[in-house]
């Protein structure tokens, strides 16, 4: 099974157009272009549509305010530009900067997805849920945007995950456990089924069917069992959350499913199916609490509809990215 977006990564052509369409953007706006600029400019934007709109998206988003607080946020997760656009000598306006600013932020991001898949034995795209065949037997679907390693012996069966999220379909072997690896943690089973996620500050671990035991990867301390129907979060401060919500399972079969959960929670799981960023800039939209079903294989659409749910507008740039206030 592969689910992909609707609106899926672009290929040279079109990537290209996103990435000249901020070029002008930030030549036409630091107040510095000269006529033959913004003839240019022109001219280029009326040479095919799809360059005028990609022009035109990235000009609603700076006239919408929301461009510089977008920016300190992105530059919070993942680290400023260690230095400016050098294109031109002279001053660009605050807001320029902040654009620039913003598009080297998410190339910096991009950057280090990429390394994640050359770098991996397994990996998925954005928007990729990838279903792979191990060699003795066992099942393993990548959720979208992760990454995975590894190491088969005679005696045990290793995977070290990098990045997102994974299910495992275990084939039985009592003489070889098959070992999980993440976040200094180590999830064992002989044959089961369950999930493990990599979160900002943790683990997620949810069982299906079948026992998993969850333990310090180099401690000797008394492992947590989970088991059938189980789920819990173990955080990196060593605290352990128990819940019974495994829900989540549905997103192997294309749904995004959500209970009682926050918008910024929502929004923040559906960023992974995203090229770019989902910010919630609004306190009190970002703590209410929401119900929720949808496919999982147009997540702008999705997060338009749950905007809509909650009275908020859905700004921005579907590929670099979308602000809900």
């Amino acid at each position: 099974m592969s689910i992909r977006q609707s609106n899926p990564e672009p290929g040279p052509g079109e990537g290209s157009r996103e990435e000249r369409a901020a070029e002008w953007f930030v030549l036409i706006t630091s107040g510095s272009a000269a006529a033959s600029d913004v003839a240019d400019c022109e001219a280029w934007q009326a040479a095919d549509p799809r360059n005028r709109a990609a022009y035109e998206k990235l000009s609603a988003f700076y006239r919408s305010d929301l461009l510089g607080t977008a920016v300190r946020n992105t530059q919070a997760r993942v680290g400023s530009p260690s230095r400016r656009p050098a294109r031109r000598r002279s001053a660009l306006s605050p807001l320029s900067w902040a654009a620039a600013g913003l598009a080297a932020c998410l190339c910096v991001a991009a950057a280090a997805n990429e390394w994640s898949r050359w770098t991996s034995d397994f990996s998925s795209q954005v928007g990729e849920i990838k279903q792979i065949a191990l060699d003795e037997g066992s099942a393993m679907i990548l959720d979208s945007d992760s990454a995975a390693d590894h190491q088969f012996t005679a005696d045990l069966r290793r995977i070290d995950l990098r990045k997102g999220r994974a299910h495992f379909d275990v084939a039985s072997d009592p003489s070889r456990p098959f070992v999980v690896e993440a976040r200094g943690l180590r999830v064992t089973v002989t044959g089961t089924a369950f999930d493990v996620q990599l979160l900002d500050d943790g683990l997620r671990v949810a069982v299906e069917h079948g026992a998993v035991t969850v333990r310090q990867k180099d401690a000797e301390a008394r492992p947590a069992v989970l088991n059938a129907g189980q789920a819990a979060v173990f955080g990196s401060d060593g605290a352990i959350s128990l819940s019974d919500d495994t829900a989540r399972f549905d997103w192997r079969n294309g749904r995004f499913k959500f209970r009682r959960e926050t918008v910024a929670a929502v929004m923040k799981r559906l960023e992974r199916y995203v090229p770019g960023r989902i910010l919630v800039m609004d306190a009190e939209i970002a703590g209410q609490r929401i119900n929720g079903s949808y496919p999982i294989d147009d997540p702008v659409e999705t997060a338009r509809r749950i905007a809509d749910v909650v009275s908020a507008d859905l700004t921005g740039h579907e590929r670099l990215l979308l602000v809900l206030h």
